[in-house]
């Protein structure tokens, strides 16, 4: 039996490595920090059999003892094909120790659009006091629920058109805020693009909320999504733009690092753009607990077993990101948790 499962976990690995672009492959490939933990489990197991069947167990010569150094082989393969592509991202990522005299205070998060904590949020607003708020996932609730909070402490807003089914993305600012996403034609699933206005001069945000892959119709509308972005910010954005524009990419994309469509998305701007986001303490942007927590589709689950799940170390996933140009300086970018959300967001300053 114990040869039957490590043959399923080597062969159901070798599917997720060589179909790592289709459908299946892709949620797999989201989980790719488990999958290294699994393979390195097995790794190690099968060296410790190895050594038993060497040191202990001379006189046998059965199947399992002719097989474990393929197993052990098989298994260092896996871990070392669903650890390189984790090293390769979460490279060490130093911020600009230059002093900031002027900073602008950012703060993202997909806020939920089930989210109803709403005088949680107003005080995480006012405690963190940034310059520009950002949230996907804004529904009308919030808007009416917040709209004089806002008016109060953001005299600036804009907001993306919505399709039938999505709920909106939206920008707070203390600073003009200038929409330039309705200067081309965009599909229902739309993103924001807006240029932000302050005595440093201007930044120029993307702000993106692409399909969830919860079937294979939206993974296909999501990877046609990203390809519309950089299409985008290729054709018409940058003969708009001043040649040192300080560009600031943000938001829940729903890809993970590993996914071979991130790699093509995020590869197109090298030398352009950077995933700040890259470092150990953001690993996670998405987990099980926040989710069950939240979404009122898993009320029915106990208390408790909800409460566990945010001890889960599975179903966590890294989702969000942050692309910033590479003439911005920016510190003190951190991970937060916006009350009633599912999602992890971001604060950092830049200049």
């Amino acid at each position: 039996m114990s040869l039957i499962f490590a043959s399923l976990r080597i062969l159901f690995g070798g599917v997720v490595i060589l179909c790592k672009g289709s459908y299946f492959g892709e949620l797999a490939i989201s989980f790719l920090p488990h999958l290294s933990i699994i393979s390195f489990l097995g790794l190690l197991f099968r060296v410790f059999q190895l050594w038993k069947f060497l040191y202990k167990d001379k006189q046998k010569n059965s199947l399992k003892r002719r097989l474990s150094p393929l197993f052990v082989l098989c298994f260092g393969i896996l871990f070392g094909c669903f650890l390189r592509p984790i090293k390769q991202f979460y490279q060490p990522l130093h911020e600009l120790n230059q002093s900031i005299d002027s900073p602008i205070k950012v703060l993202f998060s997909n806020i939920y659009m089930g989210n109803n904590n709403i005088d949680a949020i107003k005080k995480m607003i006012l405690d963190e006091n940034p310059d520009v708020v950002l949230f996907v996932e804004f529904s009308e609730e919030h808007s009416q629920a917040l709209k004089d909070f806002f008016a109060a402490h953001y005299p600036y807003s804009n907001t993306t058109s919505r399709s039938k089914i999505a709920v909106g993305s939206i920008v707070f600012s203390k600073y003009p805020i200038d929409n330039l996403a309705d200067d081309f034609p965009q599909a229902s699933w739309r993103y924001g693009y807006f240029s932000i206005d302050t005595e440093k001069g201007k930044y120029y945000f993307y702000e993106i909320h692409t399909a969830s892959p919860v079937s294979k119709a939206f993974f296909e509308k999501r990877n046609q999504q990203l390809k519309q972005i950089k299409s985008d910010f290729f054709t018409h954005h940058q003969s708009q733009r001043e040649s040192n524009a300080k560009i600031i990419m943000l938001g829940d994309f729903n890809t993970s690092p590993r996914s071979a469509y991130y790699g093509d998305f995020a590869g197109s701007f090298s030398g352009t753009l950077e995933n700040i986001t890259k470092t150990f303490p953001i690993l996670f942007t998405r987990n099980l607990g926040e989710m069950l927590n939240v979404h009122k589709d898993f009320s029915f689950l106990p208390l408790w077993i909800r409460k566990a799940g945010g001890y889960f170390p599975f179903f966590q996933s890294h989702i969000d990101h942050v692309f910033l140009s590479p003439n911005l300086k920016f510190k003190n970018l951190k991970k937060i948790q916006i009350p009633g959300s599912d999602h992890s967001g971001f604060i950092f300053e830049i200049e």
